[in-house]
């Protein structure tokens, strides 16, 4: 759940169909690495299911062809049957089936967080001010 929430994030456009993904993680080549990795096992599942769909419907179309005694019927069955096995053969032909990567993941040059500079100051002025404090506060003691 962590992984989804805070880790992951997907955007889609649906007017382009693109989707991006991204990883936000301490190390940036780790995150590379998980973005590429989760596109290629996403691409490898998906195609694996579409080729199991694809097996099963040929194997009950060519069992509905040997039973079927009408000519018409076995000729609309097996043009059924040849566009089943026109979709196996795409998606055993192809590496990038369901997602296509535009640009693979690579790590970033700069890290997006944590920002160093908005830390440093706000790291300086809570110093200054809890020191301020503390000598006004000593002060007031004595």
């Amino acid at each position: 759940m962590y992984f989804k929430k805070k880790v992951r994030s997907l955007t889609s456009d649906s007017r382009t169909g693109l989707v991006t993904l991204k990883i936000t993680w301490k190390d940036p080549q780790l995150a590379a690495q998980w973005a590429n990795d989760l596109v290629r096992e996403t691409n490898s599942y998906l195609q694996g299911v579409a080729i199991a769909e694809a097996e099963r419907n040929i194997a009950y179309l060519r069992e509905q062809i040997a039973k079927s005694d009408l000519v018409s019927v076995r000729e609309a069955m097996s043009s059924v049957l040849q566009n089943q096995i026109n979709d196996e053969v795409l998606a055993r032909g192809r590496d990038q089936y369901a997602l296509k990567i535009i640009d693979p993941a690579v790590p970033p040059e700069q890290p997006e967080w944590p920002k160093k500079v908005p830390w440093i100051a706000t790291g300086f002025f809570v110093g200054l001010l809890g020191s301020t404090f503390g000598a006004i506060l000593r002060k007031a003691l004595q």
